[in-house]
């Protein structure tokens, strides 16, 4: 009996360890699939120049690369010797919970750099005496890790002196480093030092790209040399002119994380990865969770299936988390979408071009803090060019695209070139002049339904073709790339003053082809041309062709007369506006705005009931539905201006419809 019992016992005990190896084996399989498998290597330049250690993911493929910098003199967790296999441990941690995403990670060695102790003067002129600017070369070049890509900026950052280090890089080098992580950092280039080298707060210009990420951290238990340094560099980077909209990031830890030390560089270091993974700042629960084993924090990670393009529905899953039941909401470019807050996504041509994800909050509210999907860049349906938003104008010389010859197409019927067929013709058209091809037939369904529904412009059509990969592989010359902005935007070869304008500020370096473009949509002839086709203008000049009204124009402008101030049109008046609105200089709500805002309105002091009332007559041409009246009398009764009623009607989904159906732009 006793042996029967030992054998089962053994037998279980052995069926135990099985599927505790198991489970053991599959978690760390999966945790390898995210990040790093232990290795930390050496690297060397030149055999004996600029050596240090670095590790890069275990899986195959291409990743960012993150210099980190090393403290004055350390051998601790985070000092000389043991920061890139601490550095490691602490990423395969995050990563592997979905905070931050794998980098190839560069520790350089400045004492064998240099040869003496990583010391005031050495990491000045490991910065400016070419060390970084060798590094950094040999690191695009592949020569240290095969997996870098090439395409991302490199990010740089550092823990005490190394965080002055990552601070001033960054402001030396801004063309290089627009991802500056300074955790601590120590003194040193702050003026007035006897052994400063950054020589007045002027020198302190950061790189101003919109996808680039600032940070700096340190610990409030830190000695009072260390908070005086972080004060002075605040006071530098904040009054800086080049950076009046605060372009760095600033946090400071509780004491009771304890003085200049392992916790403040662990805490500092995950919130800058995840900074730049998620473009905002970790919640201090979600901090507290990652770095310090707290319960109180979600963490978690997620992903999106579904098929990037309009039309399409996006599912956020949650792979892992300690949270049972979320809080969905979407997000456009990082900012929250209306109405978007359920697991599902159904992705609409405000998305073309957009990079959406979905943030996940914990709807029990047990755990506290957040945590992202990954990012999903929309691309318009299949072989057509994704939108891209069109660049800021940054040189607008007189001459050129509007210095032609002219030759904008001519109003054709009372409505000028408005109908389908035309419509239908300026995508034909931006199809054979750009791509030099045919539209493909879901393509330019897409692209009509878009113009003709108003929910784009033909500069943003236009635009997005000439910035496709398409586009771009055709690698025309300067000469033949002016000539399909001709052909694209007017419709018409270039005359030879304008070609040989553009020719000129291409050769010469005055503009680039992004630049050259955007003068053509801010041309007046692209303007008239829009004009003509009955489509929305992006630029702000306002068209000049006199393209006449049709008889619904006139009413829809009389209706405006009669409903909203209670009397017939002057002759005068309708006249102007009914042009104003044919030829896309007025839209339907500025049509509206300025009459139920105007002095004559207000004379005619009426109350909320009578001016809720003309609101429906004059947008919806109904009475109004007693649940619809009720609601808007109350949000006036409850402080809502006449004017934001007002924008509710205008943007409601029926006037919209009934000024598409006219040939008016809605808003």
């Amino acid at each position: 009996m006793g042996k029967r019992l030992i054998r089962l016992l053994s037998a279980v005990i052995a069926v135990v360890i099985t599927m505790a190896s198991f489970v053991f084996a599959q978690d760390t399989k999966a945790a390898v699939a995210y990040t790093y498998d232990g290795t930390v290597k050496d690297y060397t330049i030149e055999k004996t120049y600029n050596y240090g250690k670095y590790f890069e993911p275990s899986e195959d493929g291409k990743y960012q690369v993150l210099i980190y910098v090393h403290g004055s003199g350390e051998t601790g967790g985070c000092g000389q010797g043991n920061m890139p296999s601490g550095l490691l441990n602490l990423m395969n941690k995050w990563i592997f919970n979905g905070y931050c995403e794998p980098f190839v990670v560069i520790c350089p060695r400045i004492e064998q750099i240099k040869e003496k102790k990583w010391g005031i003067t050495d990491f000045g002129e490991f910065v400016t005496e070419g060390y970084l600017e060798k590094l950094v070369e040999e690191i695009k070049a592949g020569n240290i890790s095969s997996k870098v890509d090439t395409s991302k900026p490199i990010a740089i950052a550092g823990y005490s002196m190394g965080g002055a280090v990552a601070l001033c890089a960054g402001a030396k080098f801004s063309d290089t480093f627009y991802n500056v992580g300074s955790i601590s950092p120590s003194w040193c280039c702050y003026n007035g030092s006897s052994q400063s080298y950054l020589k007045s707060a002027s020198e302190l210009v950061f790189n101003q790209d919109l996808e680039g990420h600032y940070l700096m951290s340190y610990g409030e238990g830190e000695d009072a040399q260390f908070g005086q340094n972080v004060e002075r560099y605040k006071g530098y980077i904040e009054g800086n002119k080049e950076n009046k909209e605060g372009l760095f990031k600033f946090r400071s830890y509780d004491k009771s994380y304890g003085a200049h030390g392992w916790k403040v560089f662990m805490m500092g270091t995950f919130e800058f990865l995840f900074y730049m993974r998620n473009d905002c700042l970790p919640t201090p629960e979600m901090i507290d969770t990652a770095c310090n084993g707290a319960k109180t924090g979600l963490y978690g990670n997620a992903y999106i299936k579904g098929t990037a393009t309009p039309g399409n529905t996006l599912t956020a899953y949650v792979g892992s988390s300690n949270a049972d039941n979320f809080n969905y909401q979407w997000l456009r470019n990082n900012e929250p979408v209306d109405g978007a807050t359920s697991k599902t996504y159904t992705l609409t041509s405000a998305d073309s071009g957009a990079k959406i994800r979905c943030k996940l909050t914990d709807k029990d509210g047990v755990y506290k803090g957040y945590f992202f999907t990954e990012k999903v860049e929309v691309s318009a349906p299949s072989a057509v060019p994704t939108i891209t938003t069109s660049p800021t104008v940054t040189t607008k010389p007189t001459g050129g695209a509007s210095s032609g010859s002219g030759n904008v197409p001519t109003p054709g019927g009372s409505r000028g070139a408005s109908s389908k067929e035309d419509i239908s013709k300026f995508v034909d058209n931006i199809y054979t002049s750009v791509l030099g091809r045919d539209a493909e037939p879901e393509g330019a369904e897409f692209w009509f339904n878009e113009l003709w529904n108003f929910k784009c412009s033909g500069d943003e059509v236009a635009l997005g073709f000439i910035n496709s990969k398409e586009f771009r592989d055709r690698n025309l010359s300067d000469e033949d790339y002016v000539k399909v902005l001709y052909k694209a935007f007017f419709d018409r070869d270039p005359d030879d003053s304008g070609m040989k304008f553009w020719l000129d500020s291409l050769s010469n370096g005055t503009l680039d082809r992004k630049a050259v473009a955007n003068n053509f949509v801010y041309s007046q002839e692209w303007a008239d041309t829009c004009a003509t086709y009955g489509i929305r203008c992006g630029g702000s000049i306002k068209a000049k062709v006199n393209i006449t009204p049709s008889d619904s124009t006139y009413a829809f402008v009389e209706r405006m007369y009669v409903t909203a101030l209670g009397r017939a049109s002057d002759e005068g008046g309708k006249e102007f506006w009914a042009n104003e609105l044919s030829n896309y200089r007025c839209t339907g709500e500025e049509l509206g705005v300025q009459f139920f805002l105007s002095k004559e309105m207000e004379d005619l002091n009426i109350s909320d009931e009578e001016f809720v009332d003309r609101l429906y007559k004059t947008f919806m041409d109904r009475d109004a539905e007693p649940d619809g009246k009720t609601f808007w009398l109350k949000s006036l009764a409850d402080g809502a201006s006449r004017k934001s009623v007002v924008l509710g009607f205008t943007r409601s989904e029926e006037f919209v419809g009934r000024c598409i159906t006219e040939r008016i732009l809605p808003y």
